[in-house]
């Protein structure tokens, strides 16, 4: 694990960092080519050193940034309710539990990179 990542992952709340860390574990079995690093003060993972993929738990919950937005609108209909700009998906709304459901979902988008 990259040495800011892990600082980041372990200055989470134990509930969150499952989270994170599970979120974490799909993007690397998906994009095995990644690298992983940190930028914008949360996990990024780059392939060919472009960002693709970001992870952060914000106050609004845990966020996953697909970095190409118009793979993001291709998946729209199927992430009702669960977008945040162009480039963010929800899967967990403060107070809220994760929405697993969604990382069907998920795993398509990050075979599509």
């Amino acid at each position: 694990m990259h040495e800011a990542v892990a600082e980041y992952v372990g200055n989470l709340k134990p509930h969150h960092k499952r989270a994170v860390l599970l979120l974490r574990e799909l993007v690397l079995e998906r994009l095995p080519h990644a690298e992983e690093g940190f930028g914008h003060g949360f996990p990024l993972y780059r392939l060919r050193r472009e960002p693709v993929v970001g992870i952060a738990h914000r106050k609004k919950g845990l966020m996953l940034y697909i970095m190409r937005p118009e793979l993001v609108a291709s998946y729209s209909d199927r992430l009702a309710g669960q977008l945040d700009g162009k480039s963010c998906i929800c899967l967990k709304r403060a107070g809220k539990p994760l929405r697993d459901d969604l990382f069907p979902v998920i795993e398509e988008m990050l075979l599509a990179l």
